[in-house]
């Protein structure tokens, strides 16, 4: 019986906990793997509690690096993080850590941003 409710007690916090865990102000851990080699990388972000975001990003195009403002909605599920702005839309494989780290993949890009405001 213990195990069924902390089951489900992990299941209601992914489900509702892991949304608020997520706003907040984010920076990009310089140690990040593959940092080099990425196309998309998340310098700096802000999630806020009506599912705006707002980052400042690198972007490889052409084999040039270029910085960007990104700005639009987000959405979280606990494994998924969607980021939808006017230019485009983008699926990162999302893991959320309770210690304030988030470890975002997609399409070999890997980056690692810790919470600023814990």
């Amino acid at each position: 019986m213990k195990a069924k409710l902390a089951v489900l007690s992990l299941g209601l916090f992914v489900l509702t906990g892991c949304g608020r865990s997520l706003v907040g102000k984010w920076t990009l851990d310089k140690n990040s793997p593959d940092l080099k080699e990425a196309k998309t990388i998340i310098k700096s972000i802000e999630f806020t509690e009506d599912g705006v975001y707002s980052a400042n990003v690198m972007e490889t195009k052409d084999g040039l690096k270029k910085a960007a403002m990104r700005q639009g909605k987000y959405k979280f599920n606990g494994f998924q993080l969607k980021l939808t702005s006017k230019d485009d839309e983008q699926v990162w494989n999302a893991l959320l850590y309770m210690t304030g780290r988030l470890d975002l993949n997609r399409s070999g890009d890997k980056l690692r941003l810790n919470k600023m405001d814990k």
